[in-house]
């Protein structure tokens, strides 16, 4: 029996029960691929055998790493499967856009089961395809990826769209004041102490000059990466859903804009291709001139300043790893910078 619980749990659980659970007529064979460790959970690939068909899924167990008690675990996890089964009823209209499929959720053990996907990691198609001198470079199937994704966020505000609400200026001043004191923390001084003074006055100048348009509120991802985006022809499959946070209609777009400015950054990557890669998401997007607009800017510093954040916490690992995350802040600063008129 292994020591680790969620392996344990699989181990124990009979062949009958994953048969009853997964809607299968019997289980012969149930074997776990691979295991990963991420901060706050275990998650397991399986492999479920039966005589007709053959199921690939994943096994989510919730980590205690706050030391919250078990009724506070256990809420979470159930809230998360929840909203992940809420996000699955919304798109399961769509022919082209798709969400994971939750398939069951174990109470007493924080533990819930979805459907492998299937599809290639966005990562990998940019990592892959804007490579410098790239003999293989394919501009169109880049081009398309990014175009369906952009699609992808616009049909999802379309079912989503909160019409009642607005963006509030206070909303984005309070995420960002909680962000700024972790920085202006960092004992290495990175982040300039005058920055969110003049990061507050920026948008405060030009928030009463927003089309009302832009204030739209929609559900939000909130972490929509290009990990978490699969891509097959023209169909999307979005990953990790757990939330059902009430946010800008862009943060998801935008979100996605600053994690390939991210790619620029590395030698080995054309900007030329990223830039053609990001004009395809927001035309997909269907705004295509959205990227001038001041929300769209409003929402980029608040992209940077949380990739910053994330970022000051990373202060140990090699030496290498740790110039190397100095110079990206660093770079991430001067944009800031640029955006909001400041000079050093």
């Amino acid at each position: 029996m292994s020591s680790n619980p969620l392996l344990s749990w699989i181990e124990k659980l009979p062949p009958e029960e994953w048969a009853r659970r997964l809607g299968m007529d019997s289980v012969t064979d149930v074997r776990v691929i691979g295991i990963v460790s991420r901060p706050y959970s275990w998650v397991a690939r399986c492999r479920i055998s039966g005589p007709q068909e053959v199921r690939t899924i994943y096994v989510k167990q919730a980590k205690n790493p706050e030391n919250i008690s078990a009724e506070e675990l256990a809420i979470h996890s159930r809230k998360e499967f929840d909203a992940a089964q809420k996000w699955y009823r919304l798109f399961s209209r769509s022919d082209s856009f798709h969400v994971v499929k939750p398939l069951f959720y174990v109470p007493g053990e924080a533990i819930s089961v979805t459907e492998e996907s299937t599809g290639t990691s966005f990562y990998q198609i940019v990592e892959e395809g804007a490579r410098r001198f790239n003999p293989r470079y394919d501009r169109a199937a880049l081009q398309k990826a990014a175009e369906q994704i952009g699609r992808w966020v616009a049909y999802k505000n379309s079912i989503t769209g909160l019409e009642k609400e607005q963006y509030q200026l206070n909303n984005l001043l309070n995420y960002l004041r909680v962000r700024f004191d972790i920085l202006l923390d960092d004992p290495r001084r990175i982040f300039e102490p005058e920055l969110p003074g003049r990061i507050n006055a920026y948008i405060k100048e030009r928030w009463p000059s927003l089309p009302e348009g832009q204030l739209k509120v929609s559900l939000s991802h909130s972490d929509f990466n290009p990990g978490n985006i699969l891509v097959e022809g023209d169909h999307v499959i979005v990953l990790d859903f757990g939330k059902l946070n009430h946010d800008s209609y862009l943060l998801d777009v935008v979100k996605l804009y600053h994690a390939l400015i991210l790619w620029t950054f590395k030698p080995q990557f054309s900007r030329k291709n990223i830039g053609e890669i990001q004009k395809s998401l927001l035309h997909g997007f269907g705004e295509s001139g959205i990227r001038t607009s001041p929300m769209f800017s409003f929402l980029l510093i608040r992209n940077i300043i949380t990739h910053l954040t994330n970022m000051s916490r990373l202060r140990g690992g090699s030496l290498p790893g740790r110039v190397y995350n100095r110079w990206v802040m660093n770079r991430e600063i001067r944009i800031l910078k640029s955006m909001i008129g400041h000079e050093d």
